[in-house]
C-alpha cells in the first residue's frame, strides 16, 4: 500500500518537472477532467453522499450546480489569461486539501479545482476509510479521469501521517478529526518545519481560496 509520504513525494517529483507549471494547458486540461467528472457520475455520486444518516440528494444535487459553476468561472479566467497573455499567480508548488465526508463536493472537490487553476500540484486527502461508498467511487473515477500524478487522491487519512517536509501549502476543511486534535495533530508532527502554511475552514469556504502568490 503506497503511504502519504510516498504519494507526497510523488507530488513533489511532478512539481519539479514543470511541465504542470509551464502554461495554461495543464490546468485546463485537468479542469475539463473534473467537470467531465462530476458530469459523467453526478447521479452515482450524489446517491452515495445522499445514503448517509440525516442527508438529503437535494442538497448535494445543490452543490454539484454550484461545483460546475465554479468550475467554469476557473477555465474562463484562465482562457481570458491565455488570450491576454496576462500576467498570473505563481502557484505555490504541493498543495494538500483535507477533508471528511461532511460535503466533500464543496470542501473536497471545490478547493482541489481552486488549487489546481493555480497551477499547483494537489493531493486531496479524505479522513474517510477506503471502503466508504462515495470514496470508493470517487477513487475508482479519479484514476479514469484524473492525472494522477499531479492531482493525487488519498482516501482514510490519519492525521498521524501528515508529513511536512514537502508540503507547501495545506488547507483543512470541516471538523475533521475533531476541531482540537487535528490542530494538535498537524503542529506536532513529526517533520514539522514551522514554514508550512496551514488553513483551517470549519464550516464555510470560498472558491476565491488563495493558492498562489
Amino acid at each position: 500500500m503506497t503511504t502519504f509520504v510516498q504519494v507526497i513525494s510523488r507530488a513533489r517529483d511532478s512539481f519539479n518537472s514543470s511541465y504542470c507549471t509551464v502554461d495554461n494547458k495543464w490546468r485546463l486540461r485537468q479542469l475539463h477532467s473534473l467537470h467531465l467528472l462530476v458530469r459523467d457520475n453526478r447521479d452515482a455520486l450524489v446517491s452515495a453522499l445522499a445514503a448517509k444518516p440525516n442527508t438529503h440528494a437535494w442538497i448535494y444535487e445543490r452543490e454539484v450546480g454550484t461545483l460546475v459553476k465554479e468550475l467554469h468561472s476557473h477555465i474562463t479566467n484562465l482562457e481570458h489569461i491565455k488570450a491576454e497573455n496576462s500576467i498570473r499567480e505563481r502557484p505555490v508548488g504541493v498543495a494538500v486539501v483535507v477533508c471528511s465526508d461532511i460535503n466533500p463536493l464543496r470542501y473536497g472537490l471545490a478547493p482541489v479545482m481552486a488549487a489546481i487553476a493555480a497551477g499547483n500540484v494537489v493531493v486531496l486527502a479524505i479522513t474517510e476509510p477506503p471502503d466508504d461508498p462515495f470514496v470508493s467511487n470517487l477513487h475508482r473515477l479519479w484514476r479514469k479521469y484524473m492525472d494522477t500524478e499531479t492531482v493525487l487522491f488519498v482516501p482514510g487519512l490519519e492525521v498521524a501521517s501528515l508529513d511536512h517536509g514537502s508540503i507547501d501549502h495545506i488547507s483543512i476543511f470541516g471538523e475533521v478529526f475533531g476541531h482540537q486534535r487535528i490542530h494538535h495533530g498537524v503542529l506536532t508532527a513529526p517533520n514539522r518545519s514551522g514554514s508550512v502554511p496551514i488553513f483551517h475552514y470549519p464550516t464555510t469556504f470560498k472558491s476565491t481560496l488563495s493558492f498562489g502568490f
